[in-house]
């Protein structure tokens, strides 16, 4: 794992506000965690790359129980 910069999240967001940061992510598609201390927003460069490549086909939609991995 790879937390991107102040700088990068700065640079990525267009605003150096906390706040305007986690809007400005949101408004992208991306969900960041939110330090409780600052209140800034942390978060993996592998996510932000996965979201500028369209990789999020890969991901499960919806939720499916494996009853056979509990027997």
């Amino acid at each position: 794992m790879k937390f991107c910069t102040p700088t990068q999240i700065k640079k990525l967001t267009g605003t150096k506000v906390p706040a305007e940061q986690v809007v400005a992510l949101r408004q992208r598609g991306l969900n960041p965690f939110i330090c409780p201390h600052t209140g800034t927003p942390i978060i993996d460069e592998s996510v932000i790359l996965a979201s500028m490549m369209g990789k999020s086909d890969d991901l499960p939609h919806e939720f499916e129980f494996n009853e056979e991995a509990f027997n």
